[in-house]
């Protein structure tokens, strides 16, 4: 696999790493309380999405530049894109949660009102 189809891979990786780490937390029994799980899910989250771009990232990203011939890649994949992430990074989970705690709401309300 050549470094340009490993960098599309690390970049659909990354859109999927946040969902699955919100859903995975929010399934866990432990806390009791859905909010608390919400937060967790998020500092979670981010805390994932700021390793998986330092260390997975911007790694497959200079080496598809590289591969690519482009004069300096590291300046595309760089700290900056992690002080992005540090700054921002819990808006995409907060997002996330956001959805899945208005559609629980909307199903239990729903569900409460018709029995």
């Amino acid at each position: 696999m050549d470094a340009a189809a490993k960098f599309d891979l690390v970049s659909l990786l990354g859109v999927l790493l946040v969902p699955a780490v919100v859903l995975a937390v929010l399934a866990l029994p432990r806390p009791r309380r859905f909010w608390i799980r919400c937060q967790l899910a998020i500092l979670a989250s981010w805390l994932c999405t700021i390793f998986f771009m330092s260390l997975i990232y911007n790694p497959a990203g200079i080496a598809a530049g590289e591969a690519a011939g482009q004069h300096f890649p590291e300046a595309s994949y760089d700290n900056n894109t992690v002080a992005i992430v540090l700054m921002f990074g819990w808006f995409c989970p907060s997002v996330v949660v956001a959805l899945i705690a208005s559609f629980r709401l909307f199903w239990s309300r729903r569900h409460r009102s018709a029995a």
